[in-house]
């Protein structure tokens, strides 16, 4: 590419990291800065990829007066995201954020809005809904050769270890962690295969006792969707056990995956 996209990392935790490799391996990307409070994972970035120190900034404003990025992905934890993105729309250049974009709604709309106002573009990154045995599912059902689904059941069963070194860890002290963090996810998985939106929902939030999470771990719901098509869901970060599980269940189709 001639004129690849000027583009500035934010954040260089578990999953910033994971980023990085992914922008640097891409040649349609130019990356021309990295950001992040840590020294130390800033010390990563240089030694990873020879980055020198004028491309390092533990401050993103000046990060983004200097370098005048087109692209900003921000790969932060949630719970300061509104004053980032704004300032990255100040400053004129299109965002992609990793999820979840807001643990507020409103902040969420104003964000959204600010956008478009600025016609800048604006995704919020990860999903799970091309995964092969998501798209699989929804390509069986969409065909209609073994009829409609009528009633589904979804269950997400995982003790996860928020102290992992491969693993973001701002979730052992966010707000309702599992249903930001994990659970929106399923939703949109759920949404995405079946074609049909969420009319209702009737839902509860827990933490058990063991639960390494300061908030809410465990989820259950059942979502009524478009077509009077019911979905049971219960999901866990704190299963208490050594094995985890991924079950969904259909009237006409099963999906298993044990690891």
């Amino acid at each position: 590419m001639d004129n690849p996209v000027r583009t500035v990392l934010v954040g260089l935790g578990a999953r910033g990291k994971k980023w990085a490799r992914v922008l640097q391996d891409e040649e349609q990307c130019d990356v021309v800065g990295f950001v992040d409070l840590s020294e130390q994972n800033l010390e990563w970035a240089r030694t990873m990829y020879e980055t020198g120190p004028a491309k390092c900034y533990q401050n993103m404003e000046q990060a983004l007066d200097e370098t005048k990025p087109t692209l900003v992905v921000l790969a932060t934890p949630p719970m300061d995201r509104f004053r980032q993105v704004m300032s990255v729309f100040e400053h004129g250049s299109h965002l992609l954020s990793e999820k979840p974009l807001s643990l507020d709604f409103d902040e969420g709309v104003r964000m959204v809005k600010a956008a478009e106002e600025a016609k800048l573009a604006f995704a919020v990154g990860l999903n799970l809904r091309y995964q092969h045995c998501v798209l699989k599912a929804r390509d069986i059902l969409r065909s209609r050769v073994i009829g409609g689904p009528r009633f589904g059941g979804y269950t997400y069963w995982r003790n996860r270890d928020g102290y992992s070194p491969d693993l973001n860890r701002f979730p052992l002290s966010m707000r309702q962690p599992l249903l930001y963090e994990q659970t929106i996810h399923h939703i949109d998985e759920i949404r995405f295969v079946y074609d049909a939106e969420v009319e209702r929902v009737h839902s509860k939030c827990w933490n058990p006792p063991w639960s390494m999470y300061r908030d809410d771990s465990t989820v259950m719901a059942t979502f009524e969707m478009e077509g009077e098509l019911p979905v049971n869901y219960f999901g866990t970060w704190s299963g208490h056990t050594k094995v985890d599980q991924f079950l969904w269940l259909q009237s006409v189709l099963t999906f298993y995956q044990e690891h």
